[in-house]
């Protein structure tokens, strides 16, 4: 599943379909939620998603990226105010940036331990 383009769930199933599994775009989605698959754009971490790793409140990381502690920019989307305008973008290298500068502000034990620990190691994303 995770080498399939879960952003468009009909051309999932299309996919399931030439390799001989019968599953309709809702099982795709259900079980790509499931699984914690991202369905989503990958290059960056939204704020909601960096808050989530370093075991943060997300409305309080999104303060930060207000206020510039955090580098970050707005996606250009579509959505509305009423769905809480764009989300926040906040690249790889500018969250290591910010927990290295802000070590002691960041509680190790409620951190997501693997994907802190990658963001510190890997400088690239992992893949899947």
């Amino acid at each position: 599943m995770r080498k399939v383009p879960l952003h468009d769930p009909d051309r999932c199933a299309e996919i399931f379909r030439e390799h001989g599994f019968n599953r309709s775009p809702t099982a795709i989605v259900v079980r790509s939620k499931r699984l914690d698959i991202a369905r989503r754009y990958r290059a960056t971490f939204s704020a909601t998603s960096a808050a989530k790793l370093l075991g943060v409140d997300a409305t309080n990381f999104c303060m930060k990226c207000l206020s510039g502690e955090v580098r970050a920019v707005k996606r250009k989307t579509n959505r509305l105010p009423q769905q809480g305008g764009d989300p926040w973008s906040v690249t790889r290298e500018d969250l290591r940036s910010y927990v290295l500068n802000n070590l002691e502000r960041i509680d190790i034990r409620k951190v997501d331990k693997f994907a802190f620990v990658d963001l510190l190691i890997n400088s690239t994303p992992p893949m899947g």
